[in-house]
């Protein structure tokens, strides 16, 4: 049946009140939900209750939360009940996002909705960005339910979305849950978009598990983190490559500081090793930092151009002089090596 058909029928309906009821079976058996809710909302002693029926039979959701939101008299807990029975038989978390929107609104957008009710199914059904979704924007919601079932389902990356956008969330509880699973990355990102979260708690929680990679973004990103004790843990690795790592990658870095304690625990020879590759490390950085004049020449030339050694190595002996002709040893010619082999006349 055309809209335009249902529209007529009703105004007859309107007109001639005997005909209310033949006109309520006949849109009823068409099926259509946009004749259903049309009869409900416009028809005058429309048989709610069996519109309500005809309108749940459809299983559609959308269709159940446009007839609550329409119809003046629905029975709303009547109507909850029907959008939360349909694909309940469906695995937990597979639920479609035009399904899961539809209830959302439902109990979002019509007044008497039992929030309780809604956040049983979410928490039994919903994928973990539509319970964030549910705690974020609905009226009424049990923040703290929602976050421990957050929590409980183990993604810290969850529980970092769950406090950036809620704004109701235990920020203090949800700190102490990122600590406690040891996940540098995870710790360092809370750190950085949680701006009301722990800074000392966050700091002491990543010293814990010695990632210098993480702490030199927490300290880039985070202003209020304590630098000077990050890089004394730092220097306490006793590690040349995460000492230059932390120089390098972090602008406000001690350089001064960290690159003075190296002599205590690296060789000049292997803190080069490091520094030529690094763009703020320098020469003259080590210099100061060891005390000496390095004096750089070129190896070989049957290694890589771009290998260099310290004039001096790490015995002391001086290294191959600069001035000096590499003489390779002449090479010898292969039958000088190796008796020819025998004619057939002296087999």
């Amino acid at each position: 049946m055309q809209r335009s058909e249902v529209l007529k029928l009703i105004r007859s309906a309107i007109e001639n009140v005997d005909e209310v009821e033949s006109c309520t079976q006949k849109l009823i058996a068409t099926g259509s939900a946009y004749a259903i809710t049309k009869c409900a909302s416009m028809l005058p002693n429309a048989n709610i209750p069996l519109l309500e029926d005809a309108i749940i039979a459809t299983k559609d959701s959308d269709a159940v939360y446009d007839f609550a939101k329409k119809v003046s008299g629905a029975n709303i807990q009547k109507l909850e009940d029907a959008i939360l029975s349909f694909g309940r038989t469906r695995p937990i978390y597979t639920l479609s996002f035009e399904r899961m929107k539809s209830i959302y609104s439902f109990v979002r957008d019509i007044p008497g909705a039992t929030v309780s009710k809604f956040e049983t199914y979410y928490i039994e059904n919903a994928p973990t960005w539509s319970l964030i979704l549910f705690a974020q924007e609905v009226k009424g919601a049990n923040t703290r339910r929602l976050e421990d079932e957050v929590v409980a389902r183990g993604y810290t990356e969850d529980v970092l979305k769950f406090a950036k956008k809620v704004p109701n969330a235990d920020i203090e509880h949800l700190t102490d849950v990122v600590c406690s699973r040891k996940e540098p990355y995870w710790i360092y990102m809370f750190g950085r978009f949680i701006k009301t979260a722990n800074t000392k708690k966050l700091e002491d929680a990543l010293i814990e598990t010695k990632s210098v990679g993480c702490l030199t973004e927490f300290c880039r990103y985070v202003k209020d983190a304590d630098l000077a004790r990050v890089e004394d843990f730092v220097i306490s690795t006793k590690d040349v490559h995460s000492v230059m790592y932390f120089v390098e990658n972090l602008n406000r870095a001690n350089k001064e500081k960290l690159l003075g304690a190296l002599p205590s625990f690296a060789s000049l020879q292997e803190a080069y090793d490091y520094a030529h590759t690094c763009r703020k490390i320098t020469l003259a950085d080590l210099e100061k930092a060891y005390d000496v004049t390095i004096k750089l020449v070129p190896k070989a030339t049957y290694r890589p151009i771009w290998s260099m050694d310290l004039y001096e190595d790490q015995n002391g002996e001086p290294g191959q002089d600069p001035n000096e002709d590499f003489h390779e040893e002449p090479r010898k010619d292969h039958n000088e090596d190796c008796d020819e082999r025998p004619n057939e006349d002296q087999k």
